[in-house]
This record gives C-alpha cells, sequence and structure tokens, in this order.
C-alpha cells in the first residue's frame, strides 16, 4: 500500500515485523512526529525516498549484528542514529551521550531518574539500556 500513514502526525513509533519485502512508497511520508521505526528484518528491506520522509530525525532500531547492513543499505542508511535492539531481551541499547533531556526516565521500581547514567530503564514505555 503506498500512502498508509502518510501525514500521519500522531504517529511517534513504528514497528516492522520480520517477514516484510519492502515497504511502500510515501508509507510514513510527512509523519513529523515520528521518532522511532524498530525492524526486526536482518536484512535491509526495500524502501524509496519518500517511504520515510523525516528520517534525518528518525531513530532506527535493528536486530543484533545488522547495524552495518543498514548503514550500506539505500535510504537506511539516513536515518539520524541506527542502533541495535538486543534480541533475546528486547533492549533498546543507547550511549549516555545520546540520552534525551524530553524524555522521561525510570527506574526498574517505577521512580523517576533526573540524571540516568548507565543501566536498565523505561523510557516511553521501552526498556533501555544506556551503556
Amino acid at each position: 500500500m503506498l500512502n498508509i500513514f502518510l501525514a500521519c502526525s500522531g504517529l511517534k513509533s513504528v514497528k516492522i515485523g520480520n517477514g516484510m519485502m519492502a515497504i511502500g512508497d510515501g508509507s510514513f511520508n510527512e509523519c513529523g512526529n515520528l521518532t522511532e521505526v524498530t525492524i526486526d528484518v536482518p536484512t535491509p528491506i526495500i524502501i524509496t525516498s519518500k517511504t520515510f520522509s523525516n528520517r534525518a530525525n528518525v531513530t532506527l532500531y535493528v536486530p543484533t549484528g545488522c547495524t552495518d547492513a543498514y548503514l550500506e543499505a539505500e535510504y537506511w542508511k539516513e536515518f539520524k542514529f541506527i542502533k541495535e535492539i538486543n534480541e533475546t531481551t528486547g533492549l533498546h541499547l543507547i550511549d549516555n551521550g545520546q540520552l534525551k533531556e524530553e524524555n522521561v526516565y525510570y527506574d526498574l521500581n517505577g521512580r523517576r531518574v533526573e540524571n540516568p547514567a548507565h543501566g536498565l530503564f523505561i523510557v516511553n514505555g521501552k526498556k533501555v539500556f544506556v551503556k
């Protein structure tokens, strides 16, 4: 399908499951609030320049060991950050220097953490490991 989520301002994150072979032209075009795309496909699938028009502002989460493939793939390599997700734990791995101030971080006991450094946190309902 083409343009399925075209200009969907309420869309903040997308998860693309394994088995997908391509994403249509314009599917996530002009989704200005999209900040995360998680893809469970080890080999980059076919997208066009208009599939994710906002990719320079979006973090792409890929399966462990697949970063290089996505860094070399046309259009995928243009995402702001490409990070790996540990397939066993489902953790999003991020570097300390890439923490976003606008995010709210919680420890595993549900307490808000003002200055997360290293460790496991909950951010926007996702498990995040800050290394």
